[in-house]
C-alpha cells in the first residue's frame, strides 16, 4: 500500500464525543495543515457493509467534549485531489479505528464513511466500544481538584522508586463506600510507567521486564501523557472461565523466540549470537511455533519491540 504522506509527517485524526442523552461523534482529519470535520451520527463501523452517514462540518464544534478515539492518519491517495473528486482514502492508526477507510461524497455536504476490506481490522457484524478513550476536560479538572483538596503532592514519580500496593489481611469481609472492590487476577505483579516517552516495566522485586512484554511497552509509549505510573498484575486474557496463574505464564512463555540461522533463544526478541537484532533475522518463531509478521518496512518475522 503506498504511503503518500511519508514525506509529510505529523498527520493526525481525532474523533470527539459530545455528551448528552444520545452522544454524537465527530471525525476530524488533518489535511494540508488544518482539520476537516464530519459529524457521524451513528458512529464508525468495522463492517464494510455498514456505510455510515457523515455530514461535513464548516468548522470543528467547540465545547466540553471527550475524545472517543485519536491517532495518526496516512493518506493512501492525494488528499486534496481526493477531496475535490469526492473520495478520500486513508489509513488510521488509533486506539479503536485502525486500517484503511474511505469517505465518499454522495450529495453536497453528505458523505459515507466506509471501512475498506483487505486488512485484518475488518469485523463483519462488529462494533466499537461506546466509551471515550480520554475524558472531557471538565472530568480531568474535577479529578485534579479533588486530588489537590486531599493534599496529594505534585511531583514526578520514577517507576524504580514506586513500591507496589500490597493487600492487608482483615478479620472479616466488609462494605465501605470509601473502598472499591474488584476481582483479583493472578498474574505477574509489576510497576509500569511512561517516563518522557520511554516505556518502563519492573517486576515487584525490581527486575527489568520491559523487553519481556513488548506489546505492553508499545501501549505505554502510546499513552497521551509524558509521565505516568501504574501498579497492577500482568495477566493475559481469559482462556478458561476463571483467572488462573497459568494464563499469565502462557503470556510470558509465548515471547521466547528462536533465531532461525543460529537457533539461539531469547525472551527479548534480540539475537545475541549472529545478527544481534530480530529485524535482520527474518525467521523468528515463538516457542509454540506461531510466527508474527513485523509491520515495519523490513517485513521480517518477529515480535515488534
Amino acid at each position: 500500500m503506498p504511503n503518500f504522506l511519508d514525506e509529510h509527517p505529523g498527520r493526525r485524526f481525532v474523533v470527539r464525543q459530545q455528551s448528552g442523552a444520545r452522544p454524537r461523534l465527530a471525525l476530524h482529519l488533518e489535511m494540508s495543515g488544518f482539520l476537516r470535520s464530519w459529524a457521524v451520527p451513528r458512529g464508525p463501523s468495522p463492517d464494510p457493509a455498514e456505510k455510515r452517514l457523515a455530514i461535513e462540518l464548516e468548522r470543528a464544534p467547540e465545547g466540553d467534549e471527550a475524545v472517543w478515539d485519536y491517532g495518526s492518519c496516512t493518506a493512501v491517495q492525494d488528499p486534496e485531489g481526493g477531496y475535490r473528486s469526492g473520495k478520500l482514502l486513508f489509513e488510521l492508526r488509533g486506539q479503536k479505528l485502525r486500517g484503511v477507510w474511505t469517505l465518499v461524497r454522495t450529495d453536497g455536504k453528505q458523505w459515507l464513511l466506509i471501512k475498506e476490506t483487505g486488512d485484518p481490522h475488518v469485523r463483519r457484524g462488529g462494533s466499537f466500544a461506546e466509551g471515550p478513550v480520554l475524558p472531557a476536560q471538565s472530568g480531568v479538572d474535577a479529578v485534579r481538584a479533588e486530588l489537590l483538596s486531599l493534599g496529594a503532592p505534585r511531583r514526578r514519580v520514577a517507576a524504580a522508586e514506586v513500591q507496589p500496593m500490597l493487600a492487608e489481611v482483615q478479620p472479616r469481609p466488609f462494605s465501605d463506600p470509601e473502598w472499591i472492590f474488584e476481582l483479583k487476577y493472578d498474574g505477574f505483579r509489576a510497576i509500569a510507567a511512561r517516563e518522557g516517552g520511554r516505556a518502563v516495566l519492573h517486576y515487584r522485586r525490581g527486575s527489568e521486564a520491559t523487553r519481556v512484554y513488548p506489546d505492553l511497552a508499545a501501549a505505554l509509549r502510546a499513552l497521551p501523557v509524558e509521565h505516568v505510573g501504574l501498579d497492577g498484575p500482568i495477566w493475559s486474557g481469559p482462556r478458561r472461565s476463571c483467572p488462573r496463574p497459568s494464563s499469565s505464564s502462557t503470556c510470558s512463555d509465548s515471547r521466547i523466540w528462536t533465531c532461525g540461522p543460529c537457533r539461539s533463544r531469547s525472551a527479548s526478541g534480540s539475537c545475541a549470537s549472529c545478527c544481534r537484532t530480530w529485524a535482520l533475522c527474518g525467521t523468528w518463531t515463538t516457542s509454540r511455533g506461531v510466527a508474527r509478521r513485523c509491520s515495519a518496512a523490513c517485513g521480517s518475522w518477529g515480535w515488534r519491540v
